[in-house]
């Protein structure tokens, strides 16, 4: 299953990249007083992107020192 690269909801359709509640936000006209879409991209991947801790991950140079 895909899922969709804003928001990361899952997606039916085998080769659409976003999902339908996202293709709304893209192609509506906004007003002069509401967000940019640049803005609701911005704050959808704040809300559903997770930030993953990479302090037990291995460092690179260590698998050369093998």
């Amino acid at each position: 299953m895909n899922r969709c690269i804003i928001c990361g909801a899952p997606i039916r359709e085998g080769t659409s990249m976003y999902c339908v509640d996202c293709i709304y936000e893209i192609k509506r006209v906004r007003l002069k007083d509401e967000e940019t879409l640049e803005d609701f991209i911005g704050k959808m991947k704040d809300k559903y992107t997770e930030q993953k801790s990479h302090e037990n991950v291995a460092k690179l140079e260590r698998w050369f020192e093998l």
